[in-house]
């Protein structure tokens, strides 16, 4: 069986702290993350995170408002080549 489910992916610097800024852009706003899973993508300081979130387009609009940059499909499959 195939489950298809939509993801956000941004790019993050690779950093102790980064994650724990990152979550709390997400603290008190009601958009819950379901889960998460990061890799580097061949640069030391960056990595790119994957989320499910319960509101993709909220959470996209958060992570733009402050500044974070989603990356697109494409653009992530081409990173981890």
């Amino acid at each position: 069986m195939v489950n298809v489910t939509e993801v956000v992916a941004i790019e993050v610097e690779d950093r102790p702290g980064g994650l724990a800024e990152l979550m709390g852009l997400f603290e008190n706003s009601g958009i819950n993350i379901e889960y998460m899973y990061a890799f580097p993508f061949g640069r030391r300081d960056r990595a790119v995170m994957i989320f499910r979130f319960d509101q993709p387009d909220a959470a996209i609009e958060r992570l733009r408002a402050a500044g974070i940059n989603v990356v697109g499909g494409v653009d992530v499959y081409n990173r981890v080549q």
